[in-house]
C-alpha cells in the first residue's frame, strides 16, 4: 500500500471518528457516552501506531533500494543494476 493511500485512509478514519463523536456528544451529552464511544478512539490510536510503523517500513525500503552499496564508484552497470532491482 502506498504512502498516499495510507494517509488518505487515515484522514478518512479520523474525520469520520471526529464526526461520530461530535454527533454522539450533541445527541446524548458528554456524560452519557457509552463504552463504544471510547473504544472508537482506542481504535484510532492503534490505527495511528499502525500507520507510523507502515510509514517507517516503507521509508526504509525506499532508502535501501535507492542507495546502491557501491554508490561511490558509480559505474553505468551498477546504476542499471540498481534501477532494475528497484523495478522488480
Amino acid at each position: 500500500m502506498g504512502i498516499v493511500e495510507l494517509w488518505t485512509l487515515y484522514a478518512l478514519a479520523v474525520s469520520f471518528t471526529c464526526l461520530r463523536t461530535y454527533a454522539r456528544i450533541t445527541a446524548v451529552g458528554l456524560r452519557k457516552l457509552q463504552m463504544d464511544d471510547y473504544l472508537v478512539w482506542i481504535a484510532i490510536v492503534s490505527d495511528n501506531q499502525s500507520l507510523a510503523v507502515e510509514f517507517q517500513y516503507a521509508n526504509e525500503q525506499l532508502t535501501s533500494l535507492s542507495t546502491p552499496p557501491n554508490a561511490a564508484s558509480g559505474t553505468a552497470w551498477e546504476c542499471t543494476y540498481t534501477v532494475s532491482q528497484m523495478m522488480a
